[in-house]
């Protein structure tokens, strides 16, 4: 049974190299549209009849030889030139013409034209599909049905080559590549138990858990194979995880624009733009340059031949110049513009995130951190969409900063030894945020994007990040003015860093000009600046600023950073180096000193610590306890200590 099981396994990956040539699941080869006429009238048994000879490229004991025989016999498909069949070419439009001459079908019925095509170009599936539901209807054997895909051999060991198993049983798909469309709803054509072709994806997607499977295979499966499927789910649910793509909405030349008005690409190697009519063959080095005008209201994709290389987008730029990008690039129409949506498998993202959040120098441990943080911000991304866009997230801070620089080994090795893993609460995947410096004690995701409504939460995740224990109480302002003075006498992981304190005076007048911009109110000549809340964390969570004239409450680290904005004066971290023009305070956990002159408030004296918003991860903190010793698992029970570490 292990002889024939990798006999057949080693045929799979035989043929999957035969076809490297066509691209999976968007064309047909000339193997496969010989199956699916044969199919059409004959059942398998009677394919396997056999003449006394097959073209040179062609053996009996291939999957296909039986149907080739069939179409040859018949006449409804022709040897090349050479006197081959050639299986694993290319379906073209010579092959489809001659199909359709064979049966006396005329192009009038369909909604595309094959005169102005050249004969040896690419069919897409979808057209192929619209000849052959033509086709077959004088055929009683052949169905469009609707499935629910849960696993091939492609993520389910336990099968036998070309077994598929659905929600209606396990059925045959020889020659089909089933890896894309796991855990999907489709349309497919079936001839009885055969799976002929993937027709389309229904929207949305099909999840299923590990008895679900169990119980949808269980009538249709021997007490042998259901044992080898028992120690095979758990892996085979992993392997379908780890092949989930995600999507990425690539920002343009304006981090807060996604419509661009012209898209350029090209690779390395052979690419292909498939759109729903047609399938574009460009060589390596070839440049493709799009336009709203000459894009369809379907838009179309973009991708290597192999599938294996990347997709370079000339006219975007990033720290590394022109991005190249794995999986696919989706370019749609929306707005007048061009919407570039990269669609790419989720731990390739991660490789992509990484380098362009955290500095790679600092070590494998805290890359590790950072991938499983990246890793398990994408799959809660996975849930739904990105303010509207058809894609789950984007590549700035608005999501997480992606392929601003290209991955790198450090990158790729940190997701190689993190595969899979992700953190989970109570609730469920924990909210793994992460920032750039602590000041010693981080804040729950809750006091950090507050807005002065709704319950506060019982048990706030906030630490310390100490091997000390310390027992300040940072909401209040005591002990948070001694906690940010350092006369605590305790000591904190990142304390040596220059963002672990700072320190900033503001005029009267800029405090007065932020406030009027962001509550749109003018209050005259500033009077105050009062805290109004503070987190455990010590986080400032509420202001309220009175003026001659007005007041204003202001709710949200981020907004009080911005009504507090240093743009016009100098920020002096502990390292003594000031910095100019930020538009934001560096953190809101901070207290402020008011500077009074003959009764009138000149300004406030700032000072704080760290640079973030200070929730879940603080990526020089990581770095820090990385260089302690400490591994990626401690580091993580660090920051999320109420969080478990899973495989997904």
């Amino acid at each position: 049974m292990v002889i024939i099981g990798a006999a057949l396994t080693v045929l799979l990956f035989y043929f999957l190299n035969l076809q490297r040539t066509w691209t999976s699941g968007e064309i047909m080869n000339r193997a496969q549209a010989a199956r699916m006429l044969a199919l059409m009238h004959f059942d398998r048994e009677a394919c396997e009849v056999l003449p006394d000879s097959l073209p040179g490229d062609v053996r009996e004991d291939d999957w296909y030889g039986k149907y080739v025989s069939v179409v040859l016999r018949e006449g409804w498909m022709n040897v090349r030139e050479d006197g081959g069949f050639h299986p694993g070419d290319t379906f073209t439009y010579g092959d489809l013409a001659y199909i359709m001459e064979q049966f006396h079908l005329s192009e009038a019925n369909l909604s595309f034209s094959t005169k102005y095509r050249q004969k040896d170009g690419m069919v897409p599936r979808r057209q192929w599909c619209e000849v052959y539901r033509l086709l077959c209807v004088n055929s009683a054997r052949v169905t469009r049905e609707t499935l629910e895909i849960y696993g091939s051999p492609e993520n389910i060991p336990g099968l036998g080559a070309w077994q598929v198993v659905t929600d209606q049983g396990i059925k045959m798909a020889e020659g089909l590549s089933v890896g894309g469309f796991v855990h999907r709803k489709v349309e497919a054509y079936m001839a009885g138990e055969e799976l002929l072709c993937f027709i389309e994806v229904l929207p949305g997607e099909y999840r299923t858990e590990t008895g679900t499977v169990e119980e949808k295979i269980e009538e249709t499966m021997g007490e042998t194979m259901k044992e080898a499927m028992k120690e095979t789910m758990g892996e085979a649910e992993k392997a379908a995880d780890e092949s989930r793509n995600i999507r990425v909405l690539l920002h343009g030349s304006d981090a807060a624009v996604y419509e661009q008005p012209l898209v350029s690409l090209t690779s390395e190697e052979a690419f292909i733009a498939v759109s729903p009519n047609e399938v574009t063959r460009y060589e390596a080095g070839a440049e493709l340059t799009l336009t709203p005008e000459n894009v369809g209201n379907e838009g179309l994709r973009v991708k290597t031949e192999s599938g294996d290389g990347k997709i370079q987008v000339l006219s975007l730029e990033r720290n590394c110049g022109a991005p190249s990008y794995r999986g696919e690039i989706c370019i749609q129409p929306k707005n007048g513009g061009l919407l570039v949506i990269n669609e790419v498998n989720l731990e390739d993202y991660v490789a992509g995130v990484i380098p362009g959040e955290m500095p790679v120098s600092y070590g494998e441990e805290a890359l590790k951190v950072q991938a499983v943080c990246a890793r398990t911000f994408a799959y809660r991304a996975l849930g739904g969409t990105f303010r509207d866009y058809p894609a789950h997230l984007d590549d700035t801070v608005a999501s997480q900063v992606y392929n601003q620089n290209e991955e790198c080994p450090e990158s790729i090795q940190a997701v190689s030894q993190t595969r899979g893993q992700v953190l989970k609460n109570s609730e469920g995947l924990t909210a793994t945020y992460f920032f750039s410096t602590s000041c010693g004690h981080t804040s729950d995701p809750e006091d950090v994007w507050y807005n002065g409504d709704g319950e506060e939460k019982e048990a706030a995740v906030s630490v310390f990040l100490s091997d000390d224990t310390v027992t300040l109480a940072l909401s209040r302002e005591a002990d948070f003015r001694k906690f940010i003075d350092r006369e605590d006498g305790y000591n904190y992981f990142e304390e040596d860093l220059p963002w672990f304190r700072w320190q900033v005076y503001l005029p009267a007048e800029d405090i007065c000009s932020g406030v009027e911009h962001l509550c749109q109110t003018n209050i005259g000549e500033l009077e105050s600046v009062a805290v109004l809340e503070r987190a455990d964390s010590g986080l400032i969570k509420a202001v309220e600023v009175t003026g001659s004239e007005n007041q204003c409450r202001i709710y949200g680290e981020y907004k009080i950073r911005q009504a507090l904005s240093p743009v016009n004066v100098e920020i002096i971290p502990q390292s003594g180096e000031s910095v100019t023009g930020w538009e934001l305070l560096p953190s809101a956990y901070c207290y402020m000193e008011p500077v009074i002159e003959e009764n009138r408030c000149l300004g406030y004296l700032i000072r704080g610590g760290g640079y973030g918003h200070g929730s879940g991860m603080s990526q020089n903190g990581a770095m820090k306890m990385a260089e302690m010793g400490k591994n990626y698992e401690e580091i993580l029970k660090y920051f999320f200590p109420d969080s478990e570490l899973n495989s997904k």
